[in-house]
């Protein structure tokens, strides 16, 4: 490449490597390598455009890495970042909403732990607008939107609205048996 570093390729080796080594629970190898991808995503392509949505998935990989290891606070802000990221979508706009999504689950996720439920509810809400307009390709992946519907059900039950809560519990199973019915048709 005319002695350019094609940085968005050399970040995804190092994405692959990290992902390898969380796969084997190697949390803290792993992370360096994620935070190295981190470093590349945010340079570029050759032409320096950058892939939002690439570098919003290695930013969520250092958090997962992190809330791994226990460190939830740390692992928050990378959450926040990637959501960001993510929003902005790939080189030409375009936003994955699914893994969105995930990004926004894992604020919510976070915050539900700490007894914040109120403002987690607001997180899967969101997590469950991403997850309801699926991927790139509008393809919705019904197990995680489940996931996020529970979610909200479980923070207002703990909100003490249980009438409310039944409804997203009830759409959660919903979506939980399409997720099924699509493995049973593999």
């Amino acid at each position: 490449m005319h002695g350019r570093v094609d940085h968005e390729s050399l970040g995804i080796s190092l994405y692959s490597v990290g992902d390898c080594l969380f796969s084997l629970g190697q949390f803290d190898e792993a992370k360096a390598w994620f935070e190295r991808a981190v470093k590349e995503a945010e340079q570029g392509d050759v032409h320096g455009r950058v892939d939002h949505e690439s570098l919003g998935s290695n930013l969520h990989q250092v958090g997962d890495c992190l809330a791994s290891l226990g460190q939830f606070d740390e692992a928050k802000v990378w959450f926040e970042c990637a959501v960001k990221e993510k929003e902005r979508g790939d080189v030409h706009g375009r936003v994955d909403c699914a893994s969105l999504g995930r990004s926004l689950h894992q604020v919510g996720g976070y915050l539900s732990s700490l007894g914040q439920f109120d403002e987690a509810k607001a997180w899967f809400e969101r997590a469950v607008k991403g997850a309801e307009q699926g991927d790139v390709h509008g393809r919705v992946d019904h197990e995680n939107l489940g996931r996020s519907l529970r979610q909200v059900g479980e923070c207002l039950a703990s909100l003490g609205q249980f009438d409310e809560a039944k409804a997203w519990f009830k759409r959660a199973q919903q979506e939980r048996e399409l997720a099924k019915r699509s493995l049973d048709k593999l």
